[in-house]
């Protein structure tokens, strides 16, 4: 009986120490892993508030057919191709947008298994691959970092490219539409 107490007695420590070797590891990946979904959260809001902005300047695109009728087909021509040119700018927003998409579904099915070592460190019985789980995950958070650095850049070229064209647009109807 007491070589029952003393083996009983080392496999809890050796349990319960187990779990307490990854206590650092998922502490510190948990705490990566709000921060990075914060910043992937706002990343994604980001990109679909930039969306619907271009797809609310595309609809306000709208010129008097009467006064587009009475120009000569050489400036017509002209207006449709720089509004052409304008929407086609913001076709990379939907490139972007399913790229973030899939990311974030993701994202928050991985969450769950954040959530299951948090509660397993909690309880003191984590699973047999938690060191797998932690470096899979650990590895999404730099991947989350890198994609959201590529993302931004992407983004702002996007931007600029929207902007950069509906100046010209702008620019081109008032030069060839007649004042009111």
């Amino acid at each position: 009986m007491k070589k029952f107490v003393v083996f009983a007695f080392g496999l809890v420590l050796f349990a319960c120490n187990s779990v307490e070797q990854y206590r650092g590891s998922i502490d510190s990946l948990a705490s990566q892993w709000d921060e990075a979904t914060t910043t992937v959260t706002d990343l994604a809001n980001q990109v679909a508030q930039e969306k619907s902005s271009f797809a609310q300047m595309v609809s306000s695109m709208t010129l008097d057919e009467t006064t587009v009728a009475a120009l000569p087909e050489d400036a017509k021509t002209k207006i449709m191709e720089a509004e052409t040119a304008f929407q086609n700018s913001g076709q990379g927003f939907d490139e972007l947008t399913t790229q973030v998409g899939d990311f974030v579904t993701n994202w928050q099915e991985k969450s769950a298994e954040i959530t299951t070592l948090k509660d397993g460190l909690a309880a003191g019985k984590l699973e047999s691959d938690a060191s797998t789980q932690i470096a899979d995950l650990t590895t999404l958070v730099s991947d989350a970092t890198a994609n959201v650095t590529a993302w931004k850049e992407k983004l702002d070229a996007i931007k600029s490219q929207v902007s950069d064209s509906h100046k010209n647009w702008s620019d081109l109807v008032a030069q060839l539409m007649p004042a009111k």
